[in-house]
């Protein structure tokens, strides 16, 4: 199965391991550093499961420097931006049982506004997912001998 769009496949492998196993690691880490409560599984098919893909599968592809906290967070969060508009814009669950409704409708001015809004013209907690993304990405192009063990990596944000 591959993102709504057709830009990424699940199972794409980058550094290792498969794209669908990168989101499911973030969202976990996600859960916990942004004290989401609702400890929903993200499910194949659903907008948040794409909007990770799209988000993590941009910075691996496109990223021109893979080493730049800043530059990983800009293109996470052109991916979700990406992801965002063309969930709004075509509504994949109408032409595709794979695909299903978004539990919240897209098309709300805030989303609407951060989808136009570069990351740099983010406000700061707007920014902070796309950075704990960025930082989970970092990590796996740093050399073993300077990694983080996973709780301490992210303890200062």
């Amino acid at each position: 199965m591959q993102t709504s769009n057709k830009l990424f496949k699940y199972n794409q492998i980058y550094l290792n391991k498969t794209l669908d196993q990168y989101a499911n690691e973030i969202h976990h880490i996600m859960e916990q550093k942004c004290k989401w409560n609702n400890n929903k599984k993200l499910l194949v098919g659903m907008y948040g499961y794409d909007a990770l893909i799209m988000s993590i599968g941009y910075a691996f592809k496109y990223c021109p420097d893979k080493l730049n906290l800043q530059c990983l967070a800009e293109f996470i969060h052109q991916g979700w931006s990406d992801n965002y508009i063309y969930w709004r814009d075509y509504q994949p669950w109408l032409k595709s049982k794979l695909y299903k409704k978004p539990h919240n409708c897209l098309g709300d001015s805030r989303r609407n506004k951060l989808a136009l809004t570069k990351f740099d013209n983010l406000p700061a907690d707007e920014k902070k997912s796309n950075i704990i993304i960025a930082k989970y990405i970092l990590k796996h192009f740093t050399p073993k001998t300077t990694l983080y063990t996973t709780n301490s990596f992210f303890q200062d944000d």
